[in-house]
């Protein structure tokens, strides 16, 4: 969750669908891991799903509770993570202190 990166993800979602909001996947009871592997699952020729080398993990619940709501998307366990518009520099604070530190994705 590089700010600068971050930032730039949900202004793109801002400007194509007019929310800022960045792509999350949540799946009750799944760790992390496990998410990784199941929206990895959903891969395409044209659409892979969490390429990045490495992903912070938070919970749905902590994210509400701090505001930030999760709309669901497709594929299932897709989410639309919104933030509030504009953003100040709190918001991006608060959205950073949600997540755990970084970790390597893991494999298939």
């Amino acid at each position: 969750m590089d700010r600068e990166q971050t930032i730039k993800s949900a202004e793109a979602a801002f400007r194509e669908i007019g929310v800022y909001g960045l792509s999350v996947w949540s799946v009750e009871g799944l760790t992390a891991a496990e998410i990784v592997l199941h929206a990895r699952s959903h891969d395409t020729e044209s659409q892979r799903y969490l390429p990045h080398a490495q992903i912070r993990a938070s919970t749905a619940g902590q994210l509400r509770r701090c505001g930030f709501a999760l709309e669901p998307d497709s594929p299932s366990g897709h989410y639309l993570l919104t933030i509030p518009a504009p953003p100040t520099d709190d918001d991006w604070d608060a959205l950073e202190q949600e997540f755990g530190e970084p970790e390597p994705t893991p494999r298939r």
